[in-house]
Formats: structure tokens, sequence, C-alpha cells
């Protein structure tokens, strides 16, 4: 179909705008009370690959929270210590203000809930008793649905985060949160530095 308008679109709901797929995607979940490591073993396996955070759940398995690699980093950054991620539990670290929605809520009203919360990323229930997730990720699909009058150059543009070659972890972690970016490029090279693959190296330690 045919973008008329932004409006229009925005009018939608969500089981309109994704009516055979709106619950494809599962939610990965962990127990509040399982310690940080496990978290960060689980967010360098899950995100960017099936899901942008882990959905922590209480003792009757109702969503709670959310914790993904900005609330590891951010926690880490802050305690660099191999006791802290042995220590500490998840729901002591997890996002609790994470938005959670309905098939009928409206992109616009999911929109800006996500600008609220500056998490673009929402729970659902999926008909069965369990819960789905709609993060940015999702909104791709509409885009491959549909047929605008949008060009590449009119899009915004983000400054490009860049690190030096002898920056520290902890350098080019700090530069990530300054600039509110997931990736930072290595300069003057085409190679990057992602949330994931920190996590990634540091459950390796």
């Amino acid at each position: 179909m045919k973008i008329q308008s932004m409006t229009s679109l925005s009018e939608l709901t969500l089981e309109q705008l994704f009516p055979k797929t709106l619950t494809d995607t599962n939610c990965v979940y962990i127990d509040k009370g399982r310690e940080v490591w496990v978290a960060t073993e689980m967010c360098a396996q899950y995100i960017e690959s099936n899901v942008d955070a882990i959905v922590v759940r209480d003792e009757n398995n109702k969503p709670i929270g959310i914790v993904g690699g900005y609330d590891i980093l951010n926690c880490i950054r802050k305690n660099p210590t191999r006791d802290f991620q042995y220590e500490s539990k998840v729901d002591e670290i997890m996002f609790r203000g994470f938005p959670q929605v309905e098939a009928t809520t409206k992109l616009k009203d999911l929109l800006e809930t996500w600008k609220e919360s500056k998490r673009a990323f929402a729970v659902l229930p999926d008909g069965s008793g369990g819960h789905s997730v709609i993060s940015a990720r999702k909104m791709l699909e509409i885009g491959m649905k549909c047929q605008a009058d949008i060009s590449i150059s009119s899009l915004p543009k983000k400054k490009t985060v860049t690190f030096h070659h002898d920056d520290s972890l902890g350098d080019v972690m700090e530069l990530m949160f300054a600039n509110n970016a997931r990736k930072v490029l290595l300069e003057n090279s085409n190679q990057f530095v992602s949330d994931r693959m920190i996590l990634g190296e540091i459950s390796k330690i």
C-alpha cells in the first residue's frame, strides 16, 4: 500500500498495521532475582538478533521491567568490579517504566509513549497468557509493506561518533553514553564497537 500521509498512518492500531505478525516476536524473560551476570550473557546472545531487551518478570510471571545493554553497561561503568555482576540482582538495575500496550493501541500513542520513556520497546499480551515484543525493529515491517515518497537525503542526519585505536574500554563506554550511541566507529575505518560486542566480551571474562 502507499502511504497517503503520516497522519492517517498514525491513526491505525497495531493490529491493523500488523494483522498477521503482531505477536510473532516472543519476549525473552529473566526472573527478577537472577544475578546481573546472567542478564549480561543473555543480552550478549539476544540483543540485535531477536530482541532489543530482556523482560524481567516477578514470581507470578508478570512483566515488571526490562534490562538491556544500556542498563547493564551503565551500571558496569559505575561499578567496574567483578563482584558487582555476581552480587547484584536484575531487579536492582532494570528499567521499570517500560511501556505495556494492547493490540488496539494506536501507532501515534505508541510513538508518544516511546518518546516519553526514551525506550523504543513495548510489551503486549499475545492472547495465550504470554507476551510479545514491539520494538523499533518491528516498525521496519511498515516500510517494507508501504510505498512512500521519502528520499534518503530527507532523513534526519545523526553525527558519526568515532573512537581512537588507543582508547580504553572505559573511554569507549563513556563516549557511547555521552552521545547516546549504541555503536561507535573506529576512526578512519569501517570497524565499530557496539553495546552487544562489549557485553559479549564481558561475559567471556
